[in-house]
């Protein structure tokens, strides 16, 4: 590498997460313009540049903490780490360092930190090599199957969205078929009616059956009608009337009804076979506009169950992740299903409140400032709000467990450490401003 590959320097003009899986660097340096793409894959992480910054979702809290500590910032190394890398950024004496893990999109793979990671390995590539035309290659192919893979997620996710409302439209079609065919008996149901009524004279209550002739059948012939033996004869006439003039007007109803349903379903079928042509993103969410079903929400972009997480996140001073259960059931699903065993989980000690869990790494000593920021959250979302002095118990998740028959949010906690916390009102107020639902 010469001396003057060594003076090129790659400063952070803007942070982007366009999807939950890549990170976009907006980068200038050595007179250019460039977009640095971190793909966050399930299994690794790759590299890449692109011309243009890829637009995808707007900046969420976890964003905005990234781009007060990297904008401004130079791109000092690019090293591999296990499972990921790591890149360093300096602005002035100060230094950042952004550890980059595949696995699941979450904020736990893509985090800050003021130290460079312990299991990094030589340096991957000097900033100038992120000129190199092989880069904007890789970039733009990084970036092609990104969008094709979320495309088709896209695409799935809409095609079972109506493939959905086709098969609501077709339950409704055969429940008002069954409506119909219930209506159609209103003639016979006169004709019931005007038998008891043609034979009043030798009816009376009790008796279970009539048999006469019915003068009004094309050739009269003889027919037997049950009866109702708690009801007069008249009664069970009017009553046969009245159920089928009821079933005379719902005719136009259910008719008017049968058509539109089946018009609907026409019509959704033939989108069905649009969005299967559809050739970008823009165009089936146009199509999904036009159809009238309901926006995707980005989890189903993406080609997932729109699941509701059980937890709010939390930014710490630090840009570290604290997850808040919302409830009782949503605890225990923070706590047993989404919390790692080394992770940290806090709760007020002796009062009802939320499960409060601290993403660590495996051996990590949680930082004292962190672990006072989740005890906060942990006093404010409990019984214990508002009190100045709070006790917050403290332990690996590890050591909680779930016996049987306990109710939803109760636990069972060994080990534990407490810590007595005398509530800070701005730091309290610094992390409730942080929060976000996703």
């Amino acid at each position: 590498m010469t001396s003057e590959q060594i003076r090129i320097s790659l400063k952070v003009q803007r942070v982007d997460r366009p999807r939950p899986e890549l990170l976009a660097l907006s980068l200038y340096g050595a007179g250019r313009r460039l977009v640095l793409l971190v793909h966050m894959g399930p299994e690794r992480v790759d590299l890449g540049v692109v011309d243009e910054r890829p637009r995808g979702a707007p900046a969420d809290g976890h964003v905005r903490q990234l781009r007060k500590r990297l904008v401004g910032a130079r791109l000092r190394s690019l090293r591999r780490i296990e499972g990921g890398l790591s890149l360093g950024f300096e602005r002035g004496p100060e230094s950042t360092f952004l550890e980059a893990r595949s696995g699941a999109p979450d904020s736990r793979n893509l985090r800050p930190l003021e130290h460079e990671p312990a299991d990094v390995g030589p340096e991957l590539c000097p900033a100038v090599a992120l000129l190199e035309p092989a880069m904007l290659t890789q970039g733009r192919a990084m970036l092609d199957a990104i969008e094709g893979d979320a495309l088709e997620r896209q695409r799935r996710s809409a095609e079972r969205a109506l493939g959905r409302a086709v098969k609501k439209l077709r339950r409704r079609e055969q429940a008002i078929g069954r409506d119909l065919e219930r209506i159609d008996k209103a003639p016979a149901l006169r004709a019931d009616a005007q038998l008891i009524l043609a034979n009043l004279h030798r009816l009376s209550r009790g008796d279970e059956q009539v048999t006469a002739m019915d003068w009004t059948l094309d050739p009269p012939r003889e027919r037997s009608l049950k009866l109702d033996a708690r009801l007069l004869p008249k009664e069970q006439a009017e009553r046969l009337f009245h159920r089928a003039r009821r079933l005379g007007r719902g005719r136009s109803i259910a008719e008017t009804r049968l058509r539109e349903a089946r018009i609907e379903r026409t019509r959704l079928e033939a989108g069905l076979l649009e969005l299967r042509g559809a050739g970008d993103e823009q165009a089936i969410g146009q199509l999904i506009r036009h159809l009238g079903l309901p926006a995707q929400r980005p989890a189903e972009a993406r080609g997932e169950e729109p699941a509701r997480l059980p937890y709010r996140r939390y930014l710490a001073s630090g840009g570290r992740s604290i997850l808040v259960g919302r409830g009782a059931r949503d605890n225990d699903a923070l706590t047993l299903h989404h919390a790692r065993p080394w992770d940290l989980w806090l709760h007020a000690r002796d009062v009802e409140g939320a499960h409060v869990i601290v993403p660590c790494e495996r051996g990590e000593a949680c930082p004292s400032e962190l672990l006072i920021d989740a005890a906060s959250l942990a006093a404010h979302h409990s019984r214990a709000r508002g009190q100045a002095l709070v006790d917050v118990q403290y332990v690996a998740r590890r050591h909680v467990r779930k016996p049987r028959g306990f109710p939803a949010g109760a636990v069972r906690v060994e080990r534990e450490k407490v810590v007595r916390l005398r509530v800070d009102a701005e730091r309290l107020r610094r992390l409730l401003k942080s929060r976000s639902d996703a």
